[in-house]
């Protein structure tokens, strides 16, 4: 609260000298000739009408800034005077301007000094005109001007603006070096805040390039899920099948087992069968051959036992040639059951 209260009694009191500047331009400390006004005076005068004494102004605002610079340099939480004009609040002046100002007062106050303190080539000031009436004056000026004579502790007042000016060109050069700090973090934070929307660009590319391998990574999955299904399916199509393929061929082998049996008995009671006729046959030739020699059994009689052996044999070969095919069958079938089931066995593994 103290910074902000002296910051802008600074920036009153630099805007009441500023404007006082342009209606009292006074001469430097070097003097003016007796009689002649001021530049600031005459330009004064040939703008504005009549005003009160030089020496009356100058009295009343030697006073103010007197006040002024009290209120700025003595740290005290309450002012204790008024600033006689409204002035725009937070008018930040310039450096040339606070310069122009301080000289003005210089001058003012070089002006102001005792008569033995001024140089002795220098006239005396003309002597001041009667005072204006006391209804023109303001009342808020007599008062400053009664409350504190102008000419009391000058040299300390010079003294308090100088240090004043000279503290007041160190804070400009800080808030510039401050300004200066700024437009670079400034101009940092905008280069990265470029920086962070290339990145967020980029990031976002990528967010959407993934995303459509991912929705290409979930629509092969699902074709692949569909193909896994329909080749379940197809397995468990050929399981069904493989099973009734080693049905059948279970079947087909008890069948040709069971063939083989019988083919193998009816060729058992064949050979019985034949020795049989081949025992008949020895009895029947000893038997023909005593006919023979007795002369009551003729050639025919041999030659139908001889056809009908000749039949047995052929039926025995026929029967024989069905064995043999009956196995060959059931071979195959048993080969054909095995490649099946290597088949099924390989469908299961994929």
């Amino acid at each position: 609260m103290e910074a902000v209260r002296d910051r802008e009694r600074e920036e009153q009191g630099s805007a009441y000298a500023s404007r006082n500047q342009n209606q009292f331009h006074l001469q430097s400390s070097t003097g003016f000739r007796p009689g002649t006004p001021a530049r600031g005076q005459q330009h004064l005068q040939s703008q504005a009408p009549p005003a009160p004494s030089p020496s009356n102004t100058l009295s009343v605002l030697v006073s103010s800034i007197h006040n002024l610079v009290l209120d700025l340099t003595v740290s005290s939480q309450s002012p204790a005077y008024t600033i006689p004009a409204q002035i725009t609040p937070h008018q930040i002046p310039t450096i040339e301007t606070l310069t122009t100002c301080l000289e003005t007062v210089f001058s003012l106050l070089l002006r102001l000094k005792s008569p033995t303190s001024q140089s002795p080539s220098l006239p005396p000031p003309p002597p001041p005109p009667p005072p204006p009436p006391p209804q023109a004056q303001h009342p808020q000026v007599t008062a400053l001007s009664q409350s504190c004579p102008p000419n009391q502790n000058l040299p300390q007042t010079l003294s308090a603006l100088q240090q004043t000016h000279n503290t007041l060109l160190k804070t400009h050069k800080s808030l510039q070096a401050v300004h200066a700090r700024s437009q670079t973090r400034a101009t940092t934070l905008e280069k990265k805040l470029l920086v962070c929307t290339d990145e967020n660009e980029n990031l976002t590319n990528e967010r959407e390039r993934l995303q459509g391998v991912v929705e290409s990574l979930e629509e092969s999955l699902a074709e692949v899920r569909e193909e896994r299904d329909e080749i379940r399916l197809e397995l468990r199509k050929s399981g069904a099948q493989w099973g009734r393929i080693l049905t059948n061929a279970g079947r087909l082998a008890e069948g040709a087992s069971r063939v083989e049996r019988d083919l193998r008995g009816e060729v058992g009671n064949l050979r019985e069968e034949v020795g049989l006729l081949r025992g008949r046959g020895g009895d029947g030739d000893s038997l023909m051959s005593g006919m023979e020699s007795g002369g009551f059994v003729g050639g025919s009689g041999s030659g139908g036992g001889d056809r009908e052996v000749r039949e047995l044999k052929l039926r025995v070969r026929e029967l024989e040639r069905n064995i043999e095919e009956a196995r060959r069958d059931g071979r195959g079938v048993i080969e054909m059951a095995e490649k099946l089931a290597m088949l099924g066995r390989g469908i299961i593994e994929r």
